[in-house]
């Protein structure tokens, strides 16, 4: 067996590294991040709360003679500081006490008349606690010269109801870089812009380019069909029809070119006969990464459940945690496991459904599950999507051309064209891929010679 690769990890786990790493950094970055957004919205700057003067000594509540003098810590500071105190000083803040040292000494106080001795505690400085933002007035009127592009287009789509995670999280990330592109990070600022100006808009959006290269035709498509949805979906951003016309024009042209292009790559792929079974596939991976990473797992999942990317899948013990929109993965015991998927691109078609998984995987889950610690509620593999993952898998295997998780539906389909499927199993086939069988024809069988 050749050496054990390892795939880098993705951006999301870097990112949580250096989380980990710099926790108060980040802790401050984002308190002052989010006090400079709330300025920018037209509130007030955030008060800090007022430090109160510090009281000479506490009470405490007094012990029986035989019983031993409790430990005093900085919790039971707070909760005695609640009693009535006949003292000339104010009450000290609690969150000016910190971590403390016993000095020996005794002082005497009072408490409801009653007169106790105790240990006295002197209290270290603390850091200066984060200002606490107050509640702003409901009356307060923001401008929408100053709502950011972003938020509120997220809020839309987010609102409209009916809508797929992956349809919404897809849409949001078009109009991340539709935004940079038009330079609008201004809500006011980019719905002028888009309804006042399409040809600028076109043409900016079709000349931009991402690391010195244009963007894909499929990605100008989805980013002119988003405009779209947003103008369709919300009509009081107004806009003349003949500019409307404009965007449904560039959609319907790069719509036929996309599938030109598409068409030129599929048959060229059919050609060199690149394409492996899913058996082959699986042999390399294992070849590369072993039998024990992720990779292998992802692999098999997605032979037994058909899916897209849509194994984000949440760990819960029993059906009764399936609660929301998230996908699920059910395990508990010495049950065969269980996935339950809610999400996914053709969910108003099919409908959620269950996958009950082989032995086989069951037992692989569990063990990776042990190895990796993780735990109920946690995701199997802590990330947003799995396409990056695959695409580095299908790098290191040589399996370049056919997507990232689109590669598993292609080798599915096309497994099933070379064993010489009938109709009936290609159209079985088609309700597990959760697509059409002219779907499956035109965009996922790749024969190979």
């Amino acid at each position: 067996m050749s050496e054990i690769k390892k795939v880098p990890m993705t951006g999301k786990e870097r990112s949580k590294k250096f989380y980990d790493e710099n926790k108060e950094k980040e802790r401050l970055r984002k308190s002052e991040y989010y006090k400079q957004k709330r300025i920018l919205a037209g509130h007030p700057p955030p008060v800090p709360r007022k430090a109160k003067e510090p009281i000479a000594s506490l009470p405490t509540q007094p012990t029986p003679p035989s019983a031993p003098k409790p430990a005093i810590t900085g919790a039971s500071l707070r909760n005695k500081s609640k009693l009535p105190i006949e003292s000339d000083n104010e009450l000290m803040s609690s969150s000016e006490f910190v971590p403390l040292k016993t000095i020996k000494e005794k002082r005497q106080s009072r408490v409801k008349g009653i007169k106790i001795k105790q240990a006295v505690i002197e209290p270290e400085p603390e850091p200066e606690p984060e200002p606490v933002i107050e509640e702003q007035p409901v009356d307060v009127v923001v401008s929408d010269d100053k709502i950011s592009a972003l938020d509120k287009i997220t809020s839309l789509i987010s609102s409209i109801p009916n809508e797929t995670k992956g349809n919404i999280k897809f849409r949001i990330d078009s109009f991340k870089t539709i935004i940079k592109i038009l330079k609008t990070p201004l809500y006011k600022a980019f719905i002028t812009k888009i309804t006042s100006n399409p040809t600028l808009v076109i043409k900016s959006i079709k000349e931009a380019e991402f690391r010195g290269k244009k963007y894909a035709t499929r990605s100008i498509l989805a980013y002119f069909n988003c405009i779209l949805f947003l103008l369709d979906k919300y009509p009081d951003i107004k806009i003349a029809k003949n500019k409307k016309m404009l965007y449904k024009n560039q959609s319907d042209i790069l719509n036929y070119l996309a599938d030109e292009q598409g068409d030129e790559k599929k048959k060229k792929l059919e050609e060199t006969g690149g394409l492996p079974s899913y058996d082959e596939y699986l042999n390399k991976v294992v070849e590369t990464f072993g039998e024990d990473g992720r990779e292998y797992l992802i692999a098999k999942l997605y032979q037994e459940i058909k899916a897209r990317d849509d194994l984000i899948l949440k760990v819960v013990k029993t059906r009764d945690d399936v609660v929301d929109n998230d996908n699920y993965l059910i395990i508990n015991g010495g049950q065969q496991a269980n996935v339950v998927i809610n999400s996914y691109k053709t969910i108003k078609k099919y409908g959620e459904f269950d996958v009950k998984l082989s032995n086989s995987i069951t037992s692989l889950i569990r063990k990776y599950l042990k190895n990796n610690k993780i735990s109920y509620n946690d995701y199997l593999f802590n990330t947003k999507g799995l396409s990056v993952i695959v695409g580095r898998m299908n790098k290191a295997l040589g399996v370049t051309g056919y997507g990232a998780t689109n590669v598993f539906r292609k080798m599915l389909q096309t497994d099933s064209d070379k064993s010489g499927a009938s109709p009936e199993e290609r159209l079985q086939l088609a309700k597990e891929l959760k697509h059409s069988m002219a779907t499956a024809k035109k965009s996922y069988v790749i024969k190979k010679k």
